[in-house]
Order: C-alpha cells, then structure tokens, then sequence
C-alpha cells in the first residue's frame, strides 16, 4: 500500500509578512530570495503570485484587486487568483500562483513552489570559459 504523502511535492513554508502589513483588498510586493512575489488579501484569504505581469512586465505590487481578480496597472488585464488565468481577449500566459497562508497572524509562503517555478522562469547560465 502506498501511502498518499509519498506523492506530495515537498513545502518550505517561509514567514514573509505579518498580516498586520496590509489590510483586506491590499497587495504588497516582497522580494524572496531574489524572487518579485505580490501577496494579495481577498475576501477568501491570502494569495501569491508572480510580481511581474507576464504581458509586459508590468509591477503587479501597483496593481490593485477586484473581486477575486488581479487587475495590471499598466494594460488592466485582469488575472483570476484561483487559476492565474488571464481575461478575455488577453493571449498571455497566466498568472503564477503560489501556495500561501495565514498562521497566528503571519503569512507564509512554500518557498519550495517559488524555486521550482520561479516567478520570471529558470536563469540559463552559459559558460562560455570552456573552447
């Protein structure tokens, strides 16, 4: 018999913000670990996502929140909190989420889901030393 954890992705969850920082319908913009990561408080809890907007790099931090939707600054596409998907009429990849929570007034995010698929994508790092 196998057991159901064997299966489940490893977590790192990490203490990036109190929830005192930001009130509901707030978003703050955290660096982690080098990552641009937006926290978003909505009338169903606290949510991550990629910082940048993946149309044209817009900072989702000025971005603001509508219904349970992530609105761009710079175009107004908005991105649904539940999936990352884009609005209609909007041919852009969506939106990454993160697994975030809120525990005795902190919120925390798994780290182990941000190095996996980072918010800008994996950096190729060429080494061009060898002939």
């Amino acid at each position: 018999m196998t057991n159901s954890t064997d299966h489940e992705p490893p977590t790192d969850w990490t203490k990036v913000a109190s929830l005192a920082d930001f009130p509901p319908g707030g978003v703050l913009r955290v660096l982690l670990e080098g990552h641009a990561v937006v926290l978003l408080r909505t009338e169903k809890g606290i949510h991550a996502a990629q910082g940048s907007c993946p149309h044209e790099r817009a900072d989702l931090g000025q971005g603001r929140i509508e219904d349970c939707h992530l609105v761009c600054p710079r175009h107004l596409a908005k991105f649904d909190l539940e999936t990352g998907a884009p609005s209609a009429g909007w041919v852009v990849a969506p939106l990454k989420l993160y697994p975030a929570r809120s525990v005795e007034g902190t919120i925390e995010i798994d780290m182990a889901a941000v190095r996996s698929n980072p918010p800008m994508g994996h950096k190729t790092v060429w080494d061009l030393s060898s002939g």
